[in-house]
Parts: C-alpha cells; structure tokens; sequence
C-alpha cells in the first residue's frame, strides 16, 4: 500500500505554512476484478488497479459498447480533472456511472484511462 499527502502552500506566507489539500491510499491488487450491471459485464480484468477504494479498470478490459461519454466532469486535486460515462446495459441507463482520467496528474499517471464504477449503480467484484 501507498500512502500520501498533497499540500499547497499559502502564498507570501513562510514555507510551513501549509494547508492539506487530499490524501490517498493506492492499493497493489491481486485477483480477478469484474464489473456488472445485472447480467451484462462490463469490465472484467486480472490486471487492476484499486486507489481509495475504487476498482481502476484497464482500457483494454472495458466493454465500450455499453458506455457512452458524457458532458460531466469533475477534479480531483491529485488524479486531475475526471471524465464521465453513462452506461446503457441490462435495459437501463445510469447516467454518469462510470469515470476515468484521460489526463492524470503526476502521482496518478498508473490509472491514466482506466476506468471506475460507482458501486451504488454497478456491482464491482474482486475475488
């Protein structure tokens, strides 16, 4: 496990002023990870990435057919600005379900694309 924290400095003020911006926690994941809505998989991978609790697919182990973008984005202080997809699978669509950051910041660079699932709307698995 890694551990960290990122700090910003107040301007015009001495160096230890700092304030706490974010901390993380990257986990080094073993096993098999697999996302699903109902019956429909979405992801499924042995190679993942899990960062503060959130399985990170690899491109490669996404089924793009059941994603679509969409205009939502949110940031992040350390991973960098988010992107989102909507996700039609199962007969339903859940808006904004999934995320992913096409541009990472320096300590995110391992989770550049790859892809995450709320898991209040997806069922991610690890076994």
């Amino acid at each position: 496990m890694i551990s960290g924290s990122d700090y910003e400095t107040t301007p015009n003020s001495p160096q230890d002023t700092r304030r706490l911006i974010h901390q993380f926690v990257i986990t080094m994941p073993s096993g098999h990870a697999k996302a699903t809505v109902g019956d429909t998989v979405l992801a499924e991978t042995d190679t993942w990435e899990e960062v503060e609790g959130n399985v990170y697919f690899p491109p490669a182990s996404v089924k793009t057919d059941y994603l679509s973008k969409t205009d939502h984005s949110t940031h992040c202080p350390w991973k960098g600005d988010a992107s989102y997809y909507s996700i039609h699978a199962d007969g339903k669509k859940l808006e904004n379900a999934a995320w992913y950051y096409p541009q990472t910041k320096e300590k995110a660079e391992h989770i550049r694309n790859h892809v995450a699932f709320y898991k209040s709307k997806v069922t991610v698995t690890k076994s």
